[in-house]
């Protein structure tokens, strides 16, 4: 594969990227929504999950030429593995819980060009 090949093979993959972006975020939103409603049962597996996909997006963002969605989905996930590895999920207070909501509804201003 020619270096031109390779180049366009990656814009591709980088528009492809992009296009699956909207959707996934509106996920994330959706995973905060039932964070942030979640009781004590629920709200561990909902963490697990938002921490799982931030975890992805923040090494994939970079990858693909979005290093701010990058860094914001890195803070994320390592506020979620806190509270996680702390045992403290269920506590979470309903602020943070709206926090983080917030901060999950402010993603897709990071993907503008």
């Amino acid at each position: 594969m020619s270096a031109q090949e390779v180049a366009e093979r990656m814009a591709q993959l980088r528009r492809e990227y992009r296009a699956k972006l909207p959707l996934e975020l509106q996920q994330l939103q959706a995973l905060g929504r039932d964070f942030a409603a979640a009781g004590a049962i629920e709200t561990e597996a909902v963490l697990r999950e938002l921490e799982h996909r931030l975890h992805k997006l923040s090494g994939s963002g970079a990858s693909f030429g979005l290093p701010l969605l990058s860094q914001h989905t890195r803070v994320l996930e390592q506020r979620i593995a806190g509270w996680l590895v702390s045992g403290a999920a269920a506590q979470v207070a309903h602020s943070e819980r709206q926090q983080l909501l917030q901060a999950l509804q402010r993603l897709p201003v990071l993907l503008a060009p």
